[in-house]
């Protein structure tokens, strides 16, 4: 039903998980759906207290207590549905008596939760055979053209160490999952392109920034590009406390 390829690079702060779900398989004669987690659970006592940390459309970091919201009481009886959140680019617990945390980084946006202590999980896919009137408006029922759950393929990146000590990677990883090395082939080097690397070789340098920046660049017209610059690090995942 599934691969899970676990790689540890030499040098590497981070450990790689490579999960292949070969599809959900489904049937009308149990007439259940079903849903495929990944989860990473630490089995040593990691008291992360009922709080865990999600990112905000791949940017800061933000607080979630488990069964509880800032501005109202939550009254709820589906305790998994009603902790979930988006992971666009991680997922950290931490431990305050211990001082680890735990960071697990995805390479596509996902829903995940920590729903008891020291365990974190992410949603792989899920099959279902009704409509969970959701506003989908039909089953959640995606196969190949066989027929077959459709297989989904993601990868992982997992970090465990001591937040007082040590720094996070997670932007390090999500900058190099958003924006991969791109390899580029030209028979020879234009006038133009000439042109334009004297002119910013003479232009004035910035200010020394050894954060990490994600660029964005928006073609707007012809000879036109809008280039926007994102200081990745926050309070959360920044230098060691």
């Amino acid at each position: 039903m599934y691969t899970a390829m676990i790689r540890l690079l030499p040098g590497a702060t981070t450990v790689e998980w490579e999960v292949q779900l070969h599809g959900i398989p489904v049937t009308t004669s149990d007439d259940l759906g079903k849903e495929v987690v990944v989860t990473w659970e630490m089995l040593n006592s990691f008291d992360n207290e009922n709080t865990f940390y999600t990112d905000t459309n791949g940017l800061e970091m933000q607080t979630r207590v488990f069964n509880s919201r800032p501005d109202f009481t939550l009254s709820t009886d589906e305790l998994a549905s009603s902790n979930y959140y988006p992971i666009n680019s991680a997922l950290a617990i931490r431990s305050p008596s211990t001082n680890m945390q735990l960071t697990v980084m995805n390479d596509r946006s996902q829903g995940g939760s920590v729903l008891s202590n020291g365990v974190i999980e992410i949603m792989q896919n899920r099959r279902l055979l009704h409509d969970d009137w959701r506003g989908v408006g039909e089953p959640l029922d995606e196969t190949n053209r066989n027929g077959q759950g459709i297989q989904v393929n993601t990868r992982y990146y997992v970090q465990l160490f001591d937040y007082t000590k040590t720094a996070s990677t997670q932007r390090q990883v999500q900058l190099t999952i958003d924006e991969p090395v791109a390899f580029f082939v030209a028979k020879a080097e234009s006038e133009k392109l000439s042109e334009a690397k004297a002119t910013l070789s003479s232009s004035t340098p910035v200010a020394d920034f050894d954060g990490d920046l994600k660029i964005h660049l928006f073609p707007m017209d012809r000879n036109q590009i809008l280039v926007r610059v994102e200081n990745m690090a926050d309070l959360f995942d920044g230098t060691p406390a």
